[in-house]
């Protein structure tokens, strides 16, 4: 796969030629040529699919402890292990002082009815590309302190994420 990344309006006019000059070059032998198109501001499927893939592993795998906190992923069916995973990586996001926009901050309402906390989980959805690619790194990071072995899907899906990462 060859990748061209434009992030500057000057290299518009070099990657449309390269783009038609590459794909002059396929019809001319009769072959076909996919173009994709990816922008950092929202993740892309790819990317999304490399975090469930990893999700899965943790909630069928994840037994340990982290810190001082014994942990059994197991436990969770995949919607809560999921949440937990968002809630405790937006947590360290917090901690850690990087402000979060208000679409991705958890947040936590007290039910007027009945009197109880009610979590309030941001959708992944409203990550965009940076900030799923720092997710995709806490669930690597959690999975490896939790004695994850990445099944095949998630390790083909989270090498091919760094290959393209390291562009």
């Amino acid at each position: 796969m060859i990748k061209q990344r434009i992030n500057k309006t000057s290299d518009i006019e070099k990657a449309v030629a390269w783009v038609r000059n590459n794909v002059e070059k396929a019809i001319g032998k009769r072959q076909w040529i996919d173009v994709i198109l990816e922008s950092n501001a929202s993740p892309s499927v790819i990317q999304r699919s490399k975090f469930h893939a990893m999700l899965n592993d943790v909630n069928r795998q994840g037994v340990g402890q982290i810190g001082l906190t014994n942990l059994d992923m197991r436990k969770y069916d995949y919607d809560e292990c999921k949440t937990l995973m968002v809630k405790w990586f937006l947590t360290e996001k917090k901690l850690n002082g990087d402000k979060l926009k208000r679409s991705v901050n958890p947040r936590v309402i007290l039910d007027p009815m009945y009197g109880d906390a009610v979590y309030l989980r941001p959708s992944t959805k409203d990550f965009d590309t940076a900030l799923i690619s720092e997710f995709v790194e806490f669930i690597y990071s959690v999975g490896a302190q939790l004695g994850v072995r990445w099944s095949e899907p998630a390790l083909k899906e989270y090498q091919s994420y760094k290959e393209f990462q390291n562009g």
